[in-house]
């Protein structure tokens, strides 16, 4: 009773501590059918959307919308609805609030209201967040959410990073932990909100990592150097996963050596060694060299990026020779790998072109599988929902009618480059079969007993000899 009294008419300090009570009481649900509860939520709309109101009440009202939100499903929708409307002024920073939680609150309010000014303030957020990592990642999704793509959401993150220098008796050290921290969340950030990669994200990433140490001395411990490696190879991995295509540019894994650059060889090598998500980065740049290679292609410039991964030359030499040994290679490409010829550009092809149709047929691959997903949403549509807009609104279900025809006409032009360019799509969505990392991106854990459920099939490609290769992964997941 006394907590909804407090959460009423009390301050807006004393409202954020009724309603946690309430949640600790479980008494929250019940509740918002209380005169009490419905009033005292409007004067934390008030609150939140007044300008005028102290920094910390609008924080903490912000913050108290957000639990209310997370924790009642009844009423989510509806305050979801009135967000935007309290978040049109600016928010003071919120590391002025103490409860970590509060201010992964205020970041999920940000990452649904998505306001015009929240690019930079996301981004602020996310690099003088200390310890909150559910906060920072929720100021990294809204960054991710409010940019058009992961490029540009990494060029607003370099201009912060740029600016940013910790007053610690170890800076450099310090900017690499914190480095750590953001690329930690960026890619959980990333997992959630699937973003468009860009034209070339790895580049601006690189960048982002150079200019993170500007104005700092380099950091003292390698240990502290290696935990950051660790992740920027992470993101790396995350961009392949994102867009496949990008596995084939060199540019894509160009951070890789912005840290590698930070430390002295033999502490690159064995962090290499034994860096799991390395390991991870080591199969996306093999996958892409032997996609260019069944295409009769050779990359130096991918072939030292895989010397990166790596961590050492010979080792890299060793792991093009065992490429050598698939299949559906020419005896040119086989030679080029297995003398592990890093060093040397080669064409096989005197086409100039051939490159950039691979690059190309990766974009077709996903319009392709794209087409097929419009396909079964147009069935349901004309069969479940055309009809009953037809009777509401004959002349809308008219025009529905005809965007949907416009959309079949796309699908079979794609259908038709798909077809001359000997792509094809293996699986549908729903079947079941054994996992394999060369056909397969795994959401989720590695299945124990093997056996996948698609949910976006694979595309393959079928080369002039006949042999089908892997362009695009599908995504499964663990049955």
């Amino acid at each position: 009773e006394n907590n909804l009294n407090d959460f009423c008419s009390g301050t807006t300090s004393q409202q954020h501590a009724s309603f946690r009570k309430l949640i600790a009481m479980r008494k929250h649900h019940a509740a918002i059918s209380d005169d009490r509860f419905k009033s005292g939520l409007e004067r934390l709309f008030n609150v939140a959307s007044d300008p005028l109101s102290s920094e910390i009440d609008r924080l903490l009202a912000v913050a108290t919308l957000g639990r209310i939100a997370s924790t009642i499903r009844g009423i989510r929708k509806n305050i979801h609805k009135r967000l935007p409307e309290v978040l049109k002024s600016s928010l003071p920073s919120p590391d002025i609030l103490d409860d970590v939680d509060d201010r992964a609150y205020v970041g999920q309010v940000c990452a649904i209201a998505l306001p015009e000014w929240g690019t930079d303030y996301a981004a602020s957020a996310a690099i003088i967040e200390e310890t909150g990592e559910q906060a920072r990642k929720s100021f990294l999704v809204t960054l991710l959410r409010s940019t058009p793509d992961l490029e540009v959401a990494l060029e607003i993150l370099s201009d912060h990073l740029r600016g940013w220098v910790p007053a610690t008796e170890a800076p450099g050290n310090s900017v690499s932990k914190r480095l750590r921290r953001i690329l930690s969340s960026l890619q959980a950030a990333i997992a959630d909100s699937m973003p468009e990669p860009g034209v070339d994200p790895g580049d601006v990433l690189s960048k982002m990592i150079k200019s993170s140490y500007l104005g700092v001395e380099d950091p003292i411990k390698k240990d502290v150097l290696s935990d950051t490696a660790e992740e920027v190879a992470g993101v790396v991995h995350e961009m392949v996963r994102l867009r496949f295509s990008l596995a084939t540019s060199a540019s894509t894994y160009s951070a890789l050596k912005s840290i590698k650059g930070l430390l002295d060889n033999d502490s690159w090598g064995k962090f290499a060694k034994k860096s799991q998500t390395m390991s991870m980065v080591v199969l996306d740049i093999s996958e892409a060299l032997l996609i260019l290679a069944r295409q009769g292609i050779t990359d130096s410039a991918l072939a030292e990026q895989l010397v990166t991964a790596l961590g050492s030359r010979d080792i890299a030499r060793l792991h093009m020779k065992e490429l050598s040994l698939k299949p559906g290679l020419s005896n040119e490409i086989k030679n080029w790998l297995a003398l592990g010829r890093l060093d040397v550009s080669q064409k096989v092809f005197s086409d100039g072109g051939e490159s950039q149709k691979l690059s190309d047929d990766t974009l077709l691959a996903d319009l392709l599988v794209d087409s097929l997903r419009f396909r079964n949403a147009d069935s349901v549509g004309r069969q479940q929902i055309l009809p009953e807009i037809e009777i509401l609104n004959p002349s809308l279900g008219t025009g529905i009618n005809r965007l949907l025809n416009y959309g079949l006409g796309l699908c079979d032009a794609i259908n038709s480059m798909a077809k001359r360019r000997r792509l094809k799509v293996r699986g549908n969505v729903g079947d079941e079969e054994d996992y394999s990392p060369l056909d397969h991106d795994l959401v989720g854990d590695v299945p124990k007993g093997r056996r996948v459920r698609i949910i976006r099939p694979v595309v393959e490609k079928v080369s002039e000899d006949g042999i089908p290769f892997v362009l695009r992964k599908g995504l499964a997941e663990s049955i």
